[in-house]
């Protein structure tokens, strides 16, 4: 797993093999879509306040591809804003940014997940954890 610690308390990760790995594997094969990257829009997170969650896809194929992206999200954190679903067409070689809002209802850590289908081939999928700090009391 390949794991990089940002400041303010973020921890990113990604699940299964390296983000390299898994995109040169992408581009071979049946798999017809990338995932770039899932982040989110703030360095700090915090419980009971939307953090934004954008993902950027890929297409390196030579033809246009519909794909259908599903943001997990476990117990404990809901969706704000966008659908939990998306689906995109990506031209040949086109890019694309799915967004999200998302709030924890408790500090803690919380484990995203997100899943990129394509018809007829493997679906490809990346994790996020996010720390998200205590709620700050107004």
């Amino acid at each position: 797993m390949l794991a990089r610690i940002l400041t303010c308390a973020i921890l990113l990760s990604l699940t299964g093999p390296s983000l390299m790995a898994q995109n040169a594997a992408q581009t071979e094969g049946d798999r017809m879509i990338q995932i770039r990257s899932l982040l989110p829009g703030r360095p700090v997170c915090r419980a009971m306040r939307p953090i934004p969650i954008t993902a950027e896809l890929a297409n390196p194929a030579d033809k246009t591809v519909s794909a259908e992206a599903t943001l997990d999200l476990p117990d404990g954190v809901r969706l704000a804003a966008g659908e939990q679903k998306q689906t995109v067409a990506l031209e040949a070689a086109d890019e694309a940014t799915l967004r999200w809002e998302v709030i924890a209802d408790a500090e803690g850590v919380h484990e995203l997940s997100l899943q990129v289908r394509v018809p007829g081939t493997e679906p490809v999928s990346t994790g996020l954890s996010l720390r998200f700090l205590p709620p700050v009391q107004q």
